[in-house]
C-alpha cells in the first residue's frame, strides 16, 4: 500500500481525470479481492487478496486526500482536513474491535466486510461526481 500510495501521489499532481481512473481501479481491486474472500478464505488466498486489496487502497487514498484538500476553500481547508483525519483514525481505532467481534464466524466477517466495502465504494464513486465538479470551479493546488 505504501509503495502504491507513493507512486500514485507522484503521478496524480493536478490531473483530475487520472485521479478518477485510479480511484475506480483501486475500488475495483478492493471489491474483487474482498469478493474472492467471501468464497475462499484460506491463509494463502487471504494473504494474496489482502496484498492486492491494499494495493488498491494505495490508489484510492492519495486521490481522496487530494480531492478533499482541493475542494475545500483556503479558509475551510484546515477544518476539513482535521475532520477527515479524525474519521480515518476513528476507523483505525474501531476496526480491530469490530473485526474481533466478527471473527467468531469467519465467512460472515468477510461478507460483512464486502458489504461495507461495496456501500463505501458506491458512495465514493457517487461523490466523485460532486467533488470533481467542485474542483472544476476551483484550481487544484499542487502540494
Amino acid at each position: 500500500m505504501t509503495l502504491v500510495s507513493y507512486w500514485t501521489a507522484q503521478r496524480i499532481k493536478t490531473d483530475v481525470e487520472l485521479m478518477k481512473k485510479l480511484m475506480i481501479v483501486g475500488i475495483t481491486l478492493l471489491f474483487l479481492m474482498f469478493g474472492v474472500l467471501t468464497i475462499i478464505y484460506t491463509l494463502p488466498v487471504l494473504m494474496f487478496c489482502l496484498t492486492v486489496a491494499f494495493g488498491g487502497l494505495g490508489f484510492v487514498l492519495p486521490c481522496i486526500n487530494m480531492m478533499i484538500t482541493s475542494a475545500a476553500s483556503d479558509e475551510e481547508r484546515g477544518f476539513i482536513v482535521s475532520i477527515y483525519g479524525t474519521v480515518r483514525f476513528l476507523g483505525v481505532a474501531l476496526g480491530p474491535v469490530v473485526f474481533e467481534a466478527w471473527m467468531h464466524a469467519e465467512r460472515l466477517m468477510f461478507v460483512y466486510s464486502f458489504i461495507l466495502l461495496t456501500a463505501g465504494g458506491l458512495w465514493v464513486l457517487y461523490q466523485l461526481k460532486i467533488l470533481s465538479s467542485a474542483m472544476g470551479r476551483r484550481k487544484v493546488v499542487p502540494k
